[in-house]
């Protein structure tokens, strides 16, 4: 068995990676915060092999060892993962707008973009996670600047479907789900940008701030995605402990 976790970028991707490693999982031998790499550091990529291509680059991780793997950058059409190695699918879900907040905030304090930029002038589609419905986007494997259409949410939940997990990191369930898993997840490891802001000074939080206009205007353009992470809140809110 190889667990297979879709990292949806700034949804507490890298503590569910750290926690992993704690729990004494096997992460594959070359790697960057468990995404496999090539010879030269790059990133691989799924979303344009064929289903045999695939296939070989899951036996030689389990072959090697390997049993927690992420996919980060891309995810390819369900329909070509094997389904004959005992991959088991999982990933997190967080509320669309805290996401792209999120990211938009570590992007302007770790001088990524510049610190005159807005949040709407930063969700421009530069890239897929800085554009509007970033989660079926990924799950449909279409670019940043590509229109969802009402059949995209329909793929995208279809996938989701086929997943061994979909935890959402709002809800307290999510420790309980992973350890299903066996990953030890100890939420006080995970930092929620939008809860520690105010602890910068007033100057930082300035910069950080985001208008009520823009971020009622950002769930309106994101209603594919509300939508996926509506189905999975509702779902899992059942299972607090």
């Amino acid at each position: 068995m190889m667990l297979v976790f879709l990292h949806m970028h700034k949804a507490g991707g890298s503590a569910v990676v750290a926690a992993a490693h704690r729990s004494g999982l096997k992460l594959p031998a070359a790697h960057q915060n468990a995404n496999l790499i090539d010879a030269h550091g790059g990133p691989i990529y799924f979303g344009d092999k064929s289903k045999s291509a695939l296939k070989d680059i899951f036996k030689q991780q389990i072959d090697s060892g390997t049993t927690f793997m992420a996919m980060e950058w891309d995810f390819p059409n369900i329909d070509n993962l094997p389904d004959d190695l005992g991959l088991r699918l999982f990933t997190v879900l967080r509320d669309p707008l805290a996401r792209a907040v999120s990211n938009y905030r570590m992007d302007k304090l770790n001088g990524w973009v510049s610190k005159r930029s807005t949040f709407p002038s930063y969700m421009n589609n530069h890239g897929l996670y800085r554009s509007a419905n970033y989660y079926v986007k990924k799950l449909n494997n279409i670019g940043s600047r590509e229109q969802v259409r009402p059949e995209h949410l329909s793929c995208a939940l279809n996938a989701l479907n086929r997943f061994d997990l979909v935890c959402v990191l709002e809800h307290r369930s999510m420790a309980s789900n992973l350890a299903t898993l066996g990953i030890g997840f100890d939420p006080s490891h995970y930092v929620n940008d939008l809860q520690s802001t105010p602890l910068f000074g007033d100057s930082i939080r300035a910069l950080l701030a985001i208008d009520p206009v823009d971020a009622a205007a950002f769930v309106r353009r994101n209603a594919a995605d509300y939508a996926l992470y509506h189905r999975y809140a509702k779902i899992t809110q059942f299972n607090i402990v």
